[in-house]
C-alpha cells in the first residue's frame, strides 16, 4: 500500500536546493517502509532534477549551484521578459497583479535546466533528493512557502 507525505518548505534564498530526504527522515519512516518514492512539486519555478543528472553531479549542492548559476547567467533576473510585464497579463486579476513576482527568469531556468515536476528515486540509498527552488524569495517582503508531495511505494504497474 503506498504512503503519502506532504511537506511545506520555506526557502530562504532565491535559489535553494533543499534536501527533502533529510526532512522526511525527521518526520516519517516513509523511506524505510518503501522501496521507491515519487517526489512531486506542482510549482512552475521549483522542482526536482532527473535522477541521472543529480547522480552525475554527485548530489552536490555546490555542483548544482554552479549548474543553475549558468542558467541564471543565460536568463538574468530583471531582464525585459514579457512574462514580467504584469500590466499586459490578462489571466491575472487586479489583486493578483499587485503581488505577482517578476520571475520570468525562473520559469526559463526551470525549462532550460530540465527540472521535473515529478521524479522517482529508490529509497535504499543515503543519497539526498533535492527540491530545487528558483524563486524562493523574490524580495525581503515576499517569502514563498512551497509544498511538495512524496509518495512511497513498492510496486508499479504501467498502464
Amino acid at each position: 500500500m503506498p504512503s503519502e507525505l506532504r511537506l511545506s518548505l520555506a526557502p530562504k534564498r532565491r535559489f535553494e536546493a533543499i534536501d527533502v530526504t533529510a526532512r522526511i527522515r525527521q518526520s516519517s519512516d516513509l523511506l524505510r517502509r518503501h522501496r521507491r518514492a515519487l517526489f512531486c512539486s506542482l510549482h512552475t519555478t521549483a522542482g526536482y532534477l532527473d535522477r541521472s543528472l543529480a547522480l552525475r553531479m554527485n548530489n552536490s549542492y555546490d555542483l548544482m549551484s554552479q549548474f543553475f548559476h549558468a542558467f541564471r547567467a543565460l536568463f538574468p533576473e530583471g531582464a525585459e521578459y514579457r512574462h514580467d510585464q504584469i500590466d499586459l497579463r490578462t489571466e491575472l486579476t487586479e489583486e493578483q497583479k499587485v503581488i505577482e513576482p517578476r520571475n520570468g527568469d525562473s520559469h526559463l531556468t526551470f525549462m532550460g535546466a530540465r527540472l521535473k515536476n515529478c521524479v522517482t528515486h529508490p529509497t535504499n540509498t543515503t543519497a539526498p533528493v533535492h527540491f530545487i527552488d528558483l524563486d524562493g524569495t523574490p524580495s525581503e517582503a515576499f517569502r514563498r512557502e512551497r509544498r511538495t508531495t512524496i509518495v512511497g511505494f513498492d510496486r508499479e504497474k504501467r498502464i
